[in-house]
């Protein structure tokens, strides 16, 4: 597809002939992001379907609202753009910089961010079902209330990130640096941690029943009052993790590591027994010696 020339867009009024002469103190946003605009940096609500934009600058532009369904977008700078409500669902975004980014309220349903910098980005309350993220740095982004059902995250670095009450059951987070990140109250059914590096991350009240988090990296979690029954915590490392109150009926524990952690009033019996249970809280609130097995309630 040819890219879309300066004088094809004034032909169908997506830019204003009256604007096309703005100054260059006027504009506020990327080189290519102001030629579409006519200076304005405003694009919003507009179709931008019919354009290839791909390796362009659009960093800072107004793109409310804006419809880029299916847009190829691969490598395009988008940094401090505002996506709020924006269309993107199967857009193509591969390795796009979205740092700072505001994609608030945004339909990016089966869209393509591989490798994508969306670090600091605001991503609350987006709709992303089967959304390709895998390798993106999503470093302190706010992705708060998104749906993330069967998204793919997999070896993702989105450390001190803010996952409160998402919804991202199914989800590939295997291989992820998701260390410090926020899941309070996250539902994360049969969603996939394997390998996760998730050190210090606050997992409260979460729901998290038949996830796997095998050979996860969880030294000092925060999993009190979560519902974790029937997941698989195998060989991964939960010490000092903070278990109070939590759900645990059924869990795998075989092969963990537990020293140290907090299991006072855990609910239901977990299966198999930890590699270490050393200086341990019970769910009895006894200390363990060898094991809690025994302990639970």
């Amino acid at each position: 597809m040819l890219r879309t020339t300066l004088s094809t867009l004034l032909a169908t009024g997506l830019v204003s002939a009256g604007l096309l002469y703005a100054t260059p103190a006027e504009a506020r946003c990327g080189a290519f992001a102001e030629k579409l605009s006519g200076g304005n940096c405003n694009l919003s609500g507009k179709d931008l379907t019919d354009l290839k934009l791909s390796g362009d600058d659009l960093s800072g532009a107004n793109l409310q609202r804006a419809n880029l369904r299916g847009v190829r977008l691969e490598r395009v700078n988008l940094r401090d753009a505002n996506l709020s409500g924006a269309d993107l669902r199967g857009a193509k975004l591969e390795r796009a910089d979205l740092r700072g980014a505001k994609l608030q309220g945004a339909q990016l349903d089966q869209a393509d961010l591989r490798d994508a910098d969306l670090s600091g980005a605001d991503l609350r309350d987006i709709k992303a079902e089967r959304v390709e993220l895998r390798g993106a740095k999503l470093g302190q982004a706010n992705f708060r209330g998104a749906k993330l059902e069967r998204a793919n995250l997999r070896d993702a670095r989105a450390e001190r990130a803010n996952f409160r009450d998402v919804r991202a059951e199914r989800a590939n987070f295997r291989g992820a640096r998701l260390e410090q990140t926020d899941f309070q109250g996250a539902r994360l059914g049969g969603a996939e941690l394997r390998e996760a590096r998730m050190e210090r991350a606050v997992m409260r009240s979460v729901q998290a029943e038949q996830a796997d988090f095998r050979g996860a990296r969880m030294a000092q979690v925060n999993l009190r009052d979560a519902k974790v029954g029937r997941t698989n915590f195998r060989d991964a490392d939960l010490s000092r993790a903070e278990l109070r109150g939590a759900h645990i009926d059924r869990a795998e524990i075989r092969d963990a590591k537990l020293e140290r952690a907090d299991l006072r009033d855990a609910r239901g019996t977990p299966e198999g027994d930890a590699k270490t249970w050393r200086d341990a809280t019970c769910p009895d609130g006894s200390k363990a010696t060898d094991t809690c097995v025994g302990h639970f309630r």
